[in-house]
C-alpha cells in the first residue's frame, strides 16, 4: 500500500539490467498508477537521476555498483 504522491524506492547493489531495469519496467507496465520521481536528482544530488533512476558504478564514487528508481504514485487527480 502507498498513498497518493507517495514515493516508491527500488535500489539494489546490482548493474545488471536484468535485476534492475527490467524489474521496473515490468513493474511500470502493469502498474500504470505509478509514474518515475524526478526529484530522485535533488534528493541525491546525482545528475544521472534526472530520469527518477540511475546506476552508479564503482568507479564513480569509489563505491559498489547501485541501481536506485524512485517512482510515485499519482493521485486520482493525476489519473
Amino acid at each position: 500500500m502507498l498513498k497518493d504522491s507517495g514515493v516508491l524506492v527500488y535500489s539494489t547493489c546490482t548493474v545488471l539490467p536484468e535485476e534492475n531495469e527490467h524489474v521496473i519496467r515490468k513493474f511500470m507496465e502493469t502498474h500504470p498508477e505509478f509514474a518515475f520521481d524526478r526529484t530522485l536528482s535533488e534528493r541525491l544530488a546525482i545528475e544521472a537521476a534526472e530520469t527518477g533512476q540511475c546506476t552508479i558504478l564503482p568507479q564513480h564514487y569509489g563505491s559498489d555498483g547501485f541501481y536506485i528508481c524512485a517512482l510515485i504514485k499519482k493521485g486520482s487527480a493525476d489519473s
